[in-house]
């Protein structure tokens, strides 16, 4: 009965060993998501930033071209108007 209660104490101390190491691993697993999670929301707001910056520099891009066939448009008027 003493090996017994050696092999029962013995099993009980490795099963206390065992439920902690689980408990630790659930932690680190909890907080390695939540990092994961983390890293997708900045992932998202970099894309947003990127697609913003794009749209952005063809808006400009745009503009630029709008705004010279502006001025063309503008000095060649004048000279028209110069002319007559």
């Amino acid at each position: 009965t003493m090996l017994a209660t050696l092999l029962q104490d013995k099993f009980e101390h490795l099963k206390m060993i065992q439920q902690e190491e689980i408990r630790k691993l659930e932690e680190e697993k909890k907080q390695l998501e939540g990092e994961i999670i983390d890293f997708y929301k900045m992932k998202a707001a970099s894309e947003a930033l990127q697609t913003q910056l794009s749209t952005d520099t063809k808006k400009d891009k745009h503009l630029t071209i709008w705004t010279r066939q502006q001025m063309l448009l503008s000095k060649f008027s004048k000279e028209e108007s110069e002319v007559k």
